[in-house]
Formats: C-alpha cells, structure tokens, sequence
C-alpha cells in the first residue's frame, strides 16, 4: 500500500512542531526545576573526528512531498527466510537516494510493537533526502518467526549481535535496490535497537557511515528504576563493541531515563570509547512530555534531537539539509 500524504496534514504537523517548540522554552523560562539534573556537559565526545568536507547538502524536502508505504521486506538471516514489517518514507523523485534503516526497542509482548512511532525519526531522515526504512525485528509486530533478542538471557552482548543481525539483512537487501545509494547508509535504532546498531557499528555492512542510538541499552526494567539485570554486563558488551568499531556512532540521552541511568550511561560509553571507537554523547534534560526520558525517540522531542544529528550528519560528511545559514 502507497500513498502521498496530504498537504494539510503536512501543514497540520509543522505547526504542531512549531508550537512544541514555542511551548517548550516558555515553561523552561517560567520553572528552573524543569531541568532538574542538567548534565555536566551537553556534549561529550570521544575519538571524533570531524571531517572537512560536507555531504551533499540540499533545502529541507516538505513532508508533504514525501510518500509513505508499508509493507514486507523478504529477508535471509542464519539461512532461514522472514519477511519482516516495514514502513518506509521516500522522497520525491527517482534516485538513488542515501538510505537510513531504523528500528524499534523491545516490549514485553514483541508483536504489540508500532512502527508508526518510529514515523517522525523516519520523516526527519526523508526530509533530509533519506529513503528512509522502519522495520520490525523477527517475531515483533507482524514479522515472521521468532523474537530473537533475548538470546541468552541476560547476556547483553548476544542480544545486541542478534539484533545486528537483522539490521545487516535488511540493508544488505535495500542496498541492491536502483533507488539507494548502497555508498551511503545510516543505522538508527532506539534502546534495544539502539544498542543493537553499536555492535552493528562493530561488524559493519558494505555502506555504513554511521549510528544513531537513541537510548540505547540492555537488560532495564522502568518498573525499577536504575536496575539492570546484569549491569557489568552491559558495559562489558559496550566494550566489546567499542573495540572493533570504527564507525562513527551518535548517542542520544536524557539524564531522567528510567532504564538507563546516567552513572550507568557514562560507564557504557567510557567503555565503548576506550577501545578506539568514535563516539559523541549528547544530553539532554528530563523531557516536557513525557516523565520517562527513554521516551526521547518520540515526534514530541524532535526539536531536541533533530538539530543533534543535523550536527552529526555534517561533521561525517553524510548528506543532510540546508541551515538558514546555508551549512
């Protein structure tokens, strides 16, 4: 099924992410305590490189413009075949286009997971020029087979590599397409999909340029606050991934996050860092809409993330859109 979305709700969504933003800073300047543990720094970056030269730059693409399918993609993982759910964003024209490959964090009943809530991470890519892919993992949503991730119980690095895998399937498939520029990809995922696009930075497929991992993470439980299941593994499997990967990766972080705290995020991120990886950690504050900051991935918060990985995607080089500054 395809179809172009109207103008009006386009219009309609702008206006709304124009008042998000309006009210946003007007409660920050009527409460200090709206930021009630500020980061000791924004931003924090480790084995960075920035690089002279900009990808492709281009004007902001309309949302209007852009066109909306959901469908099934057929993949192969460990030989066996699935088709997994997808909701794809692409913008006019026919290509090829730079592709982003998005996925979902985990729930405790895998086939209740909704793309659509991952539409607004899509939209931001396809503005920038992105054919832009949402997939559900094996046995989540509507997808074929079983759910993978738990593999191993709580040995957090198995969960990651698995959830990797089904990253590497898909893009190993959407790269052959005439419409993807196969030279230029980017993996985001949000907290299991987050922490999967690590280890997929640590065994990366032909084209990756880089990840977003948005609350990325392991073994949490928001019904307990600052537990883990198995807290020094999942800084372990942070290292362990941070050894081999040489891609540049984002993470994105409140510091009110239910499932990932920010002394456990620090210790994760120091340990992925020490093995050479590039990394850049950006902050933020408990959110305005939300108590949980795990929720950060959500449309309500675009106009905090969105300007982060507009940065990201110019200091690697990767195409993204215009600033009113023309950089």
């Amino acid at each position: 099924m395809r179809h172009s979305r109207p103008s009006t709700q386009a219009s309609f969504r702008i206006m709304a992410r124009s008042a998000m933003v309006v009210v946003a800073l007007s409660m920050l300047s009527l409460s200090g305590c709206q930021v009630r543990e500020a980061p000791e720094k924004l931003r924090v970056e480790r084995n960075f490189m920035v690089k002279k030269t900009s990808g492709r730059l281009i004007p902001p693409i309309p949302l209007g413009n852009l066109s909306v399918s959901v469908g099934r993609l057929p993949v192969t993982i460990d030989d066996e075949r699935h088709e997994l759910e997808t909701l794809t964003i692409t913008p006019p024209g026919k290509g090829p286009f730079p592709l982003a490959v998005i996925s979902h964090g985990n729930s405790r009943n895998q086939r209740r997971v909704k793309l659509i809530r991952y539409q607004t991470i899509a939209e931001d890519f396809a503005e920038r020029g992105y054919k832009s892919v949402v997939f559900a993992r094996r046995g989540a949503a509507s997808s074929t087979g079983n759910y993978m991730d738990h593999i191993g119980g709580c040995w957090h690095e198995g969960a990651g590599r698995t959830t990797a895998q089904d990253y590497t399937a898909v893009i190993n498939v959407l790269v052959k397409r005439p419409d993807v520029d196969a030279s230029i990809v980017i993996a985001a995922g949000q907290s299991g999909g987050g922490f999967g696009v690590l280890a997929l930075a640590s065994r990366p497929p032909a084209g990756l340029v880089g990840v977003v991992n948005f609350s990325g993470g392991r073994g949490g439980n928001n019904l307990n606050e600052r537990y883990n299941c198995f807290e020094d593994g999942l800084v372990s499997a942070f290292a362990e991934f941070g050894k081999a990967a040489r891609i540049p990766s984002l993470w994105l972080y409140s510091t009110a996050d239910h499932y990932f705290w920010p002394e456990l995020v620090k210790r994760g991120f120091t340990a992925y860092a020490k093995g050479g990886a590039p990394v850049r950690l950006e902050w933020f504050g408990p959110l305005l809409y939300a108590d949980d900051g795990h929720r950060l991935y959500r449309g309500e918060g675009q106009y905090l993330w969105s300007p982060r990985i507009s940065d990201f995607l110019k200091d690697i080089g990767a195409p993204t859109w215009k600033t009113s500054s023309g950089g």
